[in-house]
């Protein structure tokens, strides 16, 4: 999977420079010029990762994985407390490159029953609690193939993302609840994975603007649908 994004990646670079030779015959000519700008994305809240349980626990260490139980890897679970902040740098109008650091995204399926289960405390059921969080740094090429009246324009876009993942796992013990947690199992992982996306971008001013898009991630087959802010200088 990592090969065929890779691939996908360079065929997409590859198309940029072929759209990039015919800019000036394929886009209407921009007021607010683009190329030659530095710029930051920003977002809090507006970020959503979703990803299917059985996905997460194939990429966990057995450590980790070895310590759950069935209803724990059924169904799918998304996150958006998380906060993420990027800079990028346009080469033309229609082409920028950008770094992006994603932060505190949550793999919060492993503890979901560990706060609902009721009946632990009738059977006094101790259950192995979890706390795993994901940061993300990415580096990606944005394509502009297309804009209307200078402030819509439609974007495609094409990178790599280095994974990281903290994760431990909390023993619970003693005879009266709350019971006293012990940290039995950690792990650190960094992996790196391919990105593709695409979305629309409006800008309201030549200075600001907003992103509305989706990106695919190949490392957990995480989808990520997004709201960013867009500063320019």
């Amino acid at each position: 999977m990592k090969q065929v994004l890779l691939t996908s990646v360079g065929s997409l670079l590859l198309t940029i420079n072929s759209f990039s030779a015919l800019g000036n015959s394929t886009q209407i000519e921009q007021t607010h010029t683009m190329e030659g700008r530095y710029f930051f994305n920003f977002a809090a809240l507006t970020n959503h990762f979703e990803y299917e349980n059985d996905d997460v626990r194939k990429k966990l260490p057995d450590k980790i994985t070895s310590r759950l139980k069935d209803y724990q890897v059924t169904g799918n679970e998304s996150d958006y407390i998380n906060y993420s902040f990027a800079m990028g740098y346009y080469l033309q109008d229609n082409l920028a490159l950008r770094f992006n650091y994603t932060a505190d995204i949550e793999i919060d399926f492993l503890g979901d029953f560990d706060f609902l289960c009721f009946d632990c405390f009738v059977k006094d059921d101790k259950r192995d609690s979890y706390d795993i969080e994901m940061d993300m740094y990415e580096f990606d090429a944005i394509y502009y193939p297309y804009q209307y009246q200078d402030t819509w324009s439609v974007y495609v876009l094409g990178g790599l993302a280095v994974h990281k993942i903290d994760a431990k796992v909390y023993e619970s013990k003693g005879d009266t609840v709350p019971y006293i947690q012990t940290n039995v199992a950690q792990s650190t992982e960094v992996t790196l994975g391919g990105k593709l996306g695409f979305g629309l971008q409006y800008d309201f001013s030549p200075n600001w603007g907003v992103k509305l898009g989706y990106s695919y991630f190949s490392y957990m087959s995480i989808d990520k649908t997004y709201i960013n802010w867009e500063y320019r200088l």
